[in-house]
Formats: structure tokens, C-alpha cells, sequence
């Protein structure tokens, strides 16, 4: 398999390689079973090849055991009160997609629910993450290096009908100009064989890395996007480097696209074309469970009622806050569902605290559907101000109260969210909602919920593309030399 992958590639650089040849068989190779059990196929002979038989339509079911497409986890459900469905011929549709963002197999994202939207219509190509900063010696960088050499040499991965997930190699040195011209080189030369392999023309570079200008350049997109989720310059660990690539992009993007306010503020500076676009939810999923539905086996014991939070605990969640609050509710329970990389044994020796771990997408809706309240408890920064948090939605979508700390991007959900500012509000706001003095009824923040889900996202997108790419097309009216 290495041998033929990298003769196609010297082929392929010499320009003596066709699409015939990019698609024929390998001399010898068995003939494939190109229906749906080859949806899951990996590498080159995963890709689809010129005769083949009809695929199935891209099922959002996706693969058993895949952490983001689960079988339950993003099945489209029919709910005849259910929110309006997409208006496919608002989408896009029939385009090329190349997407830089983080590894698809890591936590599903925004980046992930737009990309399986899209994926509906057009081809998607998801470039795993080249890196935010140089990796070091410990085991985790080593084994996380090792992953993507692996899946580099496999080739691209075939997540579903038009959608594949592809894993660069590339020099870790981000402020090296050497190292920027070996990856802009390299990884040029895998796109352009993967756009020939699929069939990519007119290619949509859609990026929600930061710092991938330099290869943007090389692969000549009809149309370039840059999509912010994240004020990139509050994380610590980003290399400096990084965030000088970051203003170049933007300012050569024909779209720009910003999940905060505070961001729109700040891009729109490098970029007039860029508009505020705030994140959406997976509605049917969150809204779908059953009120009678079991409780999983480890939340039974729990008593009611309970306080619950899903979601990674990282250095962005106010321990103290949840600590001053826990304290003074001790008749709450509060369960958190989700990985902990930060130390939470203060909160986890507290005797109302019940600490769950990680959940599968699909399992998520189980646990959360017995939550009495929901918590959106972050810190106040300079990064989480920044910040949509999506759970905020997800919360809404499920139909439970919803208490936060005041951020900037919660603030215009405060008819339907209690927006607290200190523990103690937070405590008589949690208090409040379990007493039954609700701030919104179940049909308000099912209304709210509806109206924002990733597939109307994904409309206005489309519209903002299209309309860019007619400004484009229209003849620039300019003054003669007269």
C-alpha cells in the first residue's frame, strides 16, 4: 500500500498521473464492495473510485462506536412540533469543502455539527489540526505524534457518503519560515491528490484554524472563509507566531465569520466582510428524549433534585463559584457529566457533589434529561468573554431552566436564562427555579430553542457565501482616466 500510495504521488507530481489512473483499481487489487459496507473504509481504497456502485444517501447515523456520529446521537428524528427543517435549496449545495479545524475523533464541536450539515449536499474534506504550538517530550505529545503518523500513512477516512477526514504531517515549528515552506509544500501536494481522488473542482477553503494562510495560498481556492470561534491570543500555550498568521488570514478571507460580538469587534477591524454568526444547536437530539425514558444505572442513586452541568472541566470553569454554591445548597444535588483536567477534589469530597465522568454523544441526552437545572458556571475573562457557549442551547433544547454566570453572549437570552453575578445570586437563582417560581415556562424556552438550530445556521452561511461570491462575479464599476 505505501509503495502504490507513493507511486501515484510521484506520478502525480511529474503530471503523468490522470484521473483514470487516480481511480482505476490497483493491478491485481480485489474488487470492493462500494455500498455501505465500504462506508466505513479508511486510506485510499476507502475513497470513491470512478465506477462504483450507488452509494446511500450520507446517514448521520454513522459508524458503531464513533465518539460524534453515534447511532443515536445524530439521527435526523421526526417531530411533527419539531422546528422548521432546512430549506435545502437556501444550503449550498454540490461544492467542494476543504476544512481545516481540531482532530475529528476529539470532542464534538460547532465545527462538527456544521461540517455534518454541509455534508448533507456537498464533499466535505476535514484536515485534522496541524498544530497550535510545539509539541513536547511527554507521552501524551509522543503518542498524539505517533496517532497521526499512523493515520497519515492510512490516508483519508471515510466518515460517511461525501465526507472524509484526512490527517496532515507537518513540522511543529510554527515560527520557522523553513518549517512553514516544508508543510505549505507538503501538505499542498496531499490536498491537490485528495481534491483530484474526489473529484473536489472550485474547491471552499473553510478554515477554523488560525494559522493555515500560508497554505491557503498554495492551494488557490475559488473562495476562502475563515470561521473565529475562539480568541486565539488568550490561550496560553498558543505560539506567538501563530497569531500573526491569524491577521494575515483574515484579511485576505472573502467571508469571515465570528461566534462572539466581542470577536465581530475585533475581526471586522482586519476585515469588513465579517459578520456575526452565534452558535446553534443539535435541536432534535436534546429534544428527543422521552420524559419516561430509564435513568442510566450510575444517575439512579442520585437524589433529586439535581443541578447538572455537562461538558469538559477545564481551567475555564469556576471551581470557587461551584464550590460557594454546593455549600449552599446542600440539599442539591450536582452532577457533572464529563472529563476533568483540572483538580476537582474540592468539589468532588463535598457530599451533594456527584462526578460521572465522560459520556458517548449518544448517551449524553440520558443523563441530562433528569437535570432540574443546568449550569453554565465559567469564569470571567478575557477568554470566556469571547466565548458562545453552545450548552447554553443544548440546555434550552432539552427544556430545562438554565442558570449562568454573566457573559456578554448569554445576555440576550435573559428572558428565557437566569443570568447571575456572584455566588450568591447564582445559589437564589438555582434556589428559584427548583421552588417552581420559574423565570420562563417550558413552551418559552422550547420556542427559543427551536428557532437556532445548526441547520438554519447553516442557511444563513450559505446566504452570506452566495452573496459574496455574486459581489465577486459582478463587474466593479470604477471611474474612467477621463
Amino acid at each position: 500500500m505505501r509503495t502504490f500510495v507513493a507511486r501515484e504521488f510521484s506520478a502525480f507530481m511529474n503530471g503523468t498521473l490522470s484521473p483514470r489512473t487516480l481511480y482505476a483499481p490497483r493491478p491485481g487489487a480485489p474488487k470492493k464492495n462500494c455500498g455501505a459496507a465500504a462506508a466505513g473504509a479508511s486510506g485510499p481504497s476507502g475513497v470513491p473510485e470512478r465506477r462504483r456502485a450507488p452509494a446511500r444517501r450520507f446517514s448521520l447515523d454513522g459508524s458503531p462506536g464513533h465518539p460524534f456520529y453515534s447511532s443515536r446521537g445524530f439521527k435526523q428524528v421526526s417531530r411533527p412540533n419539531g422546528p422548521r427543517k432546512a430549506r435545502h435549496d437556501l444550503m449550498i449545495k454540490g461544492r467542494s469543502i476543504v476544512c481545516f479545524a481540531n482532530d475529528w475523533h476529539g470532542d464534538p464541536t460547532s465545527k462538527h455539527q456544521i461540517m455534518r450539515v454541509l455534508a448533507r449536499e456537498n464533499t466535505v474534506l476535514w484536515v485534522n489540526s496541524i498544530g497550535l504550538r510545539r509539541p513536547t517530550l511527554g507521552k501524551g505529545d509522543v503518542g498524539r505524534m505517533a496517532a497521526k503518523l499512523r493515520s497519515f500513512v492510512r490516508g483519508a477516512e471515510r466518515i460517511g457518503d461525501r465526507f472524509y477526514v484526512f490527517t496532515p504531517v507537518v513540522i511543529p515549528f510554527h515560527d520557522s519560515s523553513v518549517a512553514r515552506a516544508v508543510n505549505g509544500a507538503l501538505l499542498a501536494l496531499s490536498l491537490r491528490y485528495y481534491r483530484v481522488k474526489l473529484r473536489m473542482r472550485d474547491v471552499i477553503c473553510w478554515s477554523y484554524m488560525p494559522n493555515v494562510e500560508y497554505i491557503v495560498k498554495r492551494m488557490k481556492p475559488s473562495f476562502v472563509l475563515y470561521h473565529c470561534v475562539d480568541e486565539w491570543s488568550k490561550f496560553s500555550f498558543i505560539d506567538e507566531a501563530i497569531l500573526e498568521k491569524e491577521e494575515a488570514l483574515c484579511r485576505a478571507a472573502d467571508l469571515v465569520l465570528a461566534s462572539a460580538r466581542e470577536l465581530y469587534d475585533r475581526k471586522r477591524a482586519w476585515n469588513p466582510r465579517t459578520h456575526y454568526l452565534p452558535h446553534g444547536v443539535d435541536y432534535d437530539y436534546f429534544h428527543s428524549a422521552p420524559d419516561d425514558a430509564a435513568t442510566p444505572p450510575d444517575l439512579a442513586p442520585v437524589p433529586k433534585p439535581i443541578v447538572g452541568f455537562f461538558g469538559l472541566i477545564h481551567e475555564w470553569i469556576d471551581l470557587d463559584l461551584l464550590e460557594s454554591v454546593m455549600k449552599r445548597l446542600p440539599r442539591a444535588s450536582f452532577v457533572f457529566i464529563g472529563k476533568s483536567s483540572v483538580d476537582v477534589s474540592r468539589l468532588a469530597r463535598l457530599p451533594n457533589a456527584h462526578f460521572l465522568g465522560q459520556k458517548r454523544y449518544d448517551e449524553l441526552v440520558s443523563y441530562a434529561r433528569s437535570f432540574d437545572v443546568g449550569l453554565v458556571p465559567f469564569k470571567i475573562n478575557d477568554l470566556t468573554v469571547n466565548v458562545n457557549p453552545i450548552k447554553l442551547k443544548e440546555y434550552l433544547a432539552l427544556g430545562i431552566p438554565v442558570v449562568s454566570v454573566d457573559l456578554p453572549e448569554v445576555r440576550p437570552y435573559g428572558r428565557v436564562v437566569n443570568v447571575a453575578a456572584d455566588a450568591e445570586g447564582f445559589a437564589r437563582a438555582i434556589e428559584r427555579e427548583l421552588s417552581g417560581d420559574r423565570r420562563a415556562s417550558r413552551a418559552e424556552i422550547d420556542r427559543v430553542a427551536r428557532e437556532e438550530t445548526w441547520d438554519r445556521k447553516v442557511e444563513e452561511i450559505s446566504a452570506l457565501i452566495e452573496e459574496r461570491m455574486r459581489d465577486r462575479r459582478a463587474p466593479q464599476r470604477g471611474g474612467g482616466s477621463g
